[in-house]
């Protein structure tokens, strides 16, 4: 029985996108540039009159738990999970960014930021002799209290409905997304890390509701598709290269959903506070090992799947 904790047949379809995406740009990445500019510097010339720009810091908590698995070979056995790690309850102060411009009618551009600093969690360290988990051949428990978490965003949409009533809007952008991770044993000098990067287009669709004149319900979903790559540094094994001991590559998807309770003090300043849940699997991959003696052994990469939950309170200008 293969192990797949990101299943296959949910990332066909992106995958698939993906890459065709990715071609389209890569063939036309200098004319794309270039009528972009060229939209933008239109929409600046002909909209100064109707330019909004909001600009929001949000403080909070954020808490995550993310695991990956490789197998035994590059067929998936062999065991069909030989290493596995899962960090748990990272929890971290976070802080939030957003720019929101809205040059001419109904286009928006869009641009977020997101930092978490990690200062609790825990790691899981455990290879396996036989499938589906059996024969445990090590198994340790490492801190994790050390790190940080980061998100970039920038994304063009489009107004559909606008109203006193109602307001939708549909975005398009780009994201990028990292984790430093550490697995910690200061008596032993442990101090490994697996560095992670998620990249990769992303579609919102954000509605608001005016409950009545200075309160209002916003809502913001959001799906991924990357390209998952990450680096780790397992820095007590003497046969592994440092600083790059191996090396991790996969495609997957992910899901945002960002609800917040809003209040308008006046026309220029919105107080909120709200929650947000995130779930990303990457799918089957490549595991690439760099040893000391300068061969690289390759294996199946299973996957990984992160999730986090965030609590968070915040500040809105409108200028």
């Amino acid at each position: 029985m293969a192990i797949d904790i990101c299943p296959e047949s949910r990332l066909v379809f992106f995958r698939n996108t993906y890459h065709q995406v990715v071609c389209v740009l890569e063939k036309y990445s200098k004319s794309l540039g270039i009528a972009i500019s060229a939209i933008l510097l239109f929409l600046n010339a002909n909209g100064q009159s109707g330019k909004k720009l909001k600009y929001s810091m949000q403080l909070g908590y954020h808490q995550e738990d993310f695991r990956w698995s490789i197998a035994g070979n590059t067929e998936g056995t062999n065991p069909n999970v030989y290493s596995e790690l899962i960090w748990k309850n990272m929890s971290a102060p976070t802080f939030s960014a957003e720019i929101e411009w809205n040059p001419i009618s109904r286009i928006v551009v869009l641009s977020d930021l997101h930092i978490s600093q990690i200062i609790t969690g825990k790691v899981s360290d455990k290879d396996y002799l036989g499938d589906n988990r059996t024969h445990n051949s090590y198994s340790r428990m490492f801190e994790a209290n050390k790190g940080n978490i980061q998100a970039y965003d920038l994304m063009i949409g489009y107004r559909l409905l606008s109203s006193d009533h109602f307001m939708l809007t549909a975005a398009l952008g780009y994201s990028i997304q990292a984790q430093r991770l550490w697995m910690l044993k200061e008596s032993e000098n442990l101090h490994s890390t697996y560095i992670t990067n998620w990249h990769g287009f992303n579609f919102r669709l954000a509605t608001y509701l005016p409950v009545n004149k200075t309160l209002g319900i916003s809502n913001r979903a959001t799906a991924e598709m990357f390209r998952f790559n990450a680096r780790a540094n397992w820095n007590l094994v003497d046969n592994f290269q440092h600083p790059l001991s191996f090396e991790d590559v996969a495609n997957g998807f992910g899901i945002k959903e960002d609800f917040r309770l809003e209040l308008q003090l006046n026309s220029a300043i919105n107080l909120n506070m709200g929650g947000v849940y995130y779930h990303a699997c990457a799918g089957k991959g490549t595991d690439k090992l760099f040893l000391s003696n300068g061969t690289v052994a390759t294996t199946q990469f299973n996957g990984a799947v992160r999730s986090y939950f965030q609590a968070t309170t915040g500040i809105r200008f409108s200028l």
